[in-house]
């Protein structure tokens, strides 16, 4: 297959000429069946329940055999083994038991991403732990005896709200997030007066602080919380992943007041409603938006997103809405402008772009990293990162972060990649008539069965690949991986690793025929080859980001310059025990050698200019989890591109093993 070298000249002799083992393979039971979630799988066997983390990528055993499975996960599973709860969490690829007293009983529990909740009772008291998957430590807080909890759970946040048993007792909010992985409690609420909500990043609630109405919002990313200015009345709190928006009370009349995650504050409007105003909402999942006037001619439009969250920024001009998006929104204007705001920046305004009517808006099935109006099949894009872009006519195919658009030449066809990462366009040669396109999450195949090529559009790193031959192989693509199978290999190109790999066991080839053709998932896929071993791999890089957008539900947003709140970046090293590995980092695609890290274990903390840094950590194990402080005050949003280089223990002490391409990351 074709492979792609993605560093400088400088450095090709330190390179190994092939890349680290993405598989790792355990007998088949053909009796109990393979559960794939997005970032690993599950299987019992005669040696137990076992379980393959995509990042990780070996099989550990997490249970005994027979050990049931309660709730799978995105990136964990609660089991039950000899009467304890057990976690499997696949972020670090560890076992964890929940640390009960004695006495205390086990009741109700969930799990959602990144986050686990057991309710327990320990001689009537009531407590909830709170595992994080991003932390790997349990916490737990514990309630006045008799006391009523309602526990809600979203992606990344646990929320409790405690009512003691006794008449006028004080409430209580307890919130977890999994970035920090500890408990914040509010107390000496008079009431929570509404239904306790969680939602992605946030946790909130409308409660009465003494006799004043407010509503209280947690911050999952920060771990800190806020009570907003005076509610206008009751029910007016809504919440949606990174956001809050209440109505706050402005002497006789009430102005729009939006709480952010990334910011962990409450910023109300200077635009001033009347109580019985008819102004509707617009609800995001990284901004609110306001208008006054008709739904077919709305007027006086406003709105804010979750990063910056500094300020409203207010049209007043007549628009009508096009297109509302999980993190943008687009309206047209009586002059043919099109306004399009992102929640996530960059500007924080209106950006308007002189359009042709008739525009019609953009449908897709995944809008959150999208942003787009219709016209006539041209489509005019819009990034929530970089803002209006080229647009381009054609058929199309939409994935979560990658868009293909296909254009008929004669009797040929002519393919083009979009990046919501990018914001430019990558196209083909011309093909043969007959190709055909699969979409994954951030990579495209286009299959040409005349030729028996295949070409790869690349999202993360805005390339085309290709064309390879697949000597009549068969496609599939899931995720951000194309999966090539043919009668005696399977071929994989990873996005998260930039190259082509033919997969092998351990030890030795995968044995044809297949049992059980490959099934993919988000990172990697399982198969059974001849022999009865199931093979399971993983797609992620050697330095791996935990919130990498467009690809995933999160990003990374630094605090306001001079803000106490720090800002880390986490992610996740592989390498073998006794190496050394190095990651360093740029906000440009430009590598250079670096010299011997220095040793130390645990996390890395680095403050150093947004350009190059560099750390060494020993492995002791295959996986360690670091987290990298990123400077404030850079200019953002922008690209950060991650290497890792390796000192393998069992070469010589000054060479260097690197095998995988730059690791992008948006940071906002």
């Amino acid at each position: 297959m074709f492979q792609r070298t993605l560093f400088p000249l400088l450095l090709l002799p330190l390179l190994a000429a092939s890349p680290a083992a993405q598989t790792d393979a355990v007998p088949y039971d053909s009796r109990n069946p393979v559960h794939a979630e997005h970032f690993y799988v599950l299987h019992e066997n005669a040696d137990g329940l076992l379980a393959f983390s995509a990042f990780a990528q070996t099989f550990i055993q997490v249970a005994d055999p027979h050990s049931p499975v309660l709730i799978r996960g995105k990136y964990g599973a609660i089991l039950e083994e000899d009467g304890n709860v057990v976690v499997y969490n696949a972020r670090r690829h560890v076992v964890s038991i929940l640390p009960l007293l004695d006495g205390e009983i086990v009741g109700d529990f969930g799990l959602e991403s990144d986050v686990v909740y057991v309710q327990t009772e320990l001689r009537s008291e009531p407590r909830v732990h709170a595992y994080s998957m991003q932390t790997g430590e349990w916490g737990v807080v514990s309630f006045e005896t008799g006391s009523d909890l309602r526990v809600v759970l979203s992606e990344f946040a646990v929320g409790v709200h405690a009512q003691p048993p006794g008449p006028g007792d004080p409430s209580t909010i307890a919130c977890f997030g999994a970035r920090k992985g500890l408990w914040v409690q509010i107390e000496e609420l008079t009431n929570v007066t509404s239904p306790i909500q969680a939602d992605g990043n946030v946790v909130a609630a409308e409660v009465l602080d003494g006799s004043t109405l407010r509503a209280y919002a947690f911050s999952a990313v920060h771990n800190v919380g806020a009570l907003s200015e005076e509610l206008s009345g009751p029910d007016v709190l809504r919440i949606d992943h990174n956001v809050g928006y209440v109505q706050a009370l402005d002497a006789a009349s009430w102005s729009g007041s939006v709480f952010s995650a990334y910011d962990a504050t409450w910023v109300t409007s200077t635009r001033q409603h009347d109580l019985s105003s008819t102004t509707q909402m617009i609800l995001g999942d990284n901004y609110v938006a306001l208008h006054d006037g008709p739904s077919d001619t709305p007027t006086l439009w406003e709105a804010i997103g979750s990063r910056p969250h500094d300020t409203w920024t207010h049209l007043p001009l007549p628009a009508t809405l096009l297109s509302a998006f999980d993190d943008s929104i687009m309206l047209l204007d009586e002059s043919s402008i099109a306004r399009a705001f992102s929640g996530l920046g960059p500007s924080g305004h209106w950006i308007g772009r002189p359009v042709l009517e008739p525009v019609l808006p953009f449908q897709a099935d995944s809008p959150r990293y999208h942003g787009a109006i219709d016209r006539n099949d041209y489509l005019l894009l819009f990034s929530p990162a970089l803002g209006w872009i080229v647009g381009i006519n054609g058929e199309r195919e939409v994935g979560k972060a990658v868009i293909s658009f296909r254009n008929n030449s004669g009797g040929q066809v002519r393919f083009t990649g979009y990046s919501p990462r990018w914001g430019t366009l990558q196209t083909t040669p011309l093909l043969p008539q007959g190709t055909q396109t699969h979409v994954g999450t951030s990579v495209v195949a286009w299959e040409s069965t005349a030729s028996d090529e295949l070409w790869v559009f690349d999202s993360r790193r805005n390339e085309i690949v290709g064309p390879t031959p697949l000597d009549g192989g068969q496609v599939q693509v899931q995720g951000h991986q194309v999966l090539v199978v043919k009668d005696a290999s399977v071929c994989l190109y990873s996005v998260q690793r930039g190259i082509w790999q033919t997969l092998a066991k351990p030890g030795g080839p995968i044995v044809f025929p297949l049992l059980q053709r490959p099934v993919l998932f988000e990172n990697g896929g399982w198969l059974v080859d001849a022999v009865g071993d199931l093979v399971a791999f993983g797609t992620t890089n050697d330095v791996h980001f935990w919130h990498s957008y467009p690809e995933e539900s999160e990003y990374y947003a630094l605090p306001a310059v001079g803000s106490a709140l720090n800002a880390k970046v986490a992610f996740s090293l592989r390498g073998e025990g006794g190496d050394i590995v190095s990651t360093y980092y740029s906000d440009e695609r430009r590598f250079t050698p670096i010299g011997l890290p220095i040793s130390f274990t645990g996390f890395a903390w680095i403050r150093r200019p947004l350009r190059i840094s560099n750390h060494g950590i020993p492995m002791g194990s295959t996986t360690r989890h670091v987290e990298l402080g990123l400077p404030e005050g850079a200019p953002m949003p922008v690209q950060v591109w991650a290497q890792t280089l390796n000192r393998k223990a069992s070469l010589l002490p000054t060479l260097f093993v690197t095998s995988t391409a730059p690791e992008p990351l948006w940071v906002f």
